[in-house]
């Protein structure tokens, strides 16, 4: 990898991680000269970074800059009906093609750590192992062009975070050990109908999450997991995140 496009590369991880942790928060200004400042870059792998970001579909421009994509409950169906459609059809095919013990024993180990996080409350690293719970049946298709649409798709739901946080689904783990039961059981039918429930109420929770605060009384919320990450993944230096 040549120093140019590990720039952008590195560029572009910085910038995600503080949306992802809502170190710009949705609307916020993406503006390639603060960040250039901030993180030592120069500007135009910065500026590519955030085309980049443009691309996957997590900031938008606005006219001749660049803010993080805005949430409003148009967007959250939107989302959701693409979720549903794409993430039901690759469990589909991933069980018609077929899913090793190993991969059902990988699939169940991430639900018993989020069910850890759950009893304990700790609902942020609870919702990593949510997101990679779906991640990891997301990859089970073994079809590069579903990956790659799937991997657009879960960057902007991450932006989503936030309400999750705000009504947290203390049965997820529940849930998601059934739907491992199911795909160990060959149960094609009933594997779908549950994920296709979850998904659904993830659904619900982000409209109700929406009705309990209003998109401008969840800044709040952004603060808080702001700090969160600040305090729990050393600051903003790179090696300082988590990946998200």
């Amino acid at each position: 990898m040549s120093e140019s496009v590990s720039q952008v590369q590195r560029s572009y991880d910085l910038i995600s991680r503080m949306i992802f942790s809502y170190q710009l928060p949705p609307g916020a200004v993406v503006s390639d000269f603060a960040l250039s400042r901030k993180f030592g870059i120069s500007r135009t792998p910065i500026r590519s970074a955030i085309m980049m970001l443009v691309r996957d579909g997590i900031v938008e421009q606005q006219g001749n800059g660049f803010r993080v994509i805005k949430i409003t409950k148009e967007s959250i169906d939107s989302l959701y009906e693409a979720r549903l459609c794409l993430e039901v059809g690759i469990l589909s095919l991933a069980m018609k093609k077929g899913i090793s013990a190993e991969t059902i024993n990988e699939l169940r180990s991430i639900v018993m750590e989020e069910e850890e996080f759950l009893k304990e409350k700790k609902y942020i690293p609870a919702l990593d192992k949510d997101i990679a719970f779906h991640e990891k049946l997301s990859s089970l298709s073994n079809n590069k062009s579903l990956e790659r649409s799937y991997r657009r798709l879960s960057l902007q739901m991450r932006i989503l975070t936030v309400f999750s946080l705000a009504s947290p689904n203390d049965d997820a783990a529940k849930e998601y050990f059934q739907i491992v039961d199911f795909i160990e059981s060959c149960d094609l039918d009933k594997a779908k109908a549950l994920l296709e429930e979850n998904i659904e109420q993830g659904h619900r929770q982000k409209i109700k999450a929406v009705g309990m605060f209003g998109m401008s009384g969840l800044e709040g919320m952004f603060n808080f997991i702001s700090a969160y990450f600040k305090e729990n993944q050393g600051g903003d230096s790179e090696d300082g995140y988590k990946e998200c």
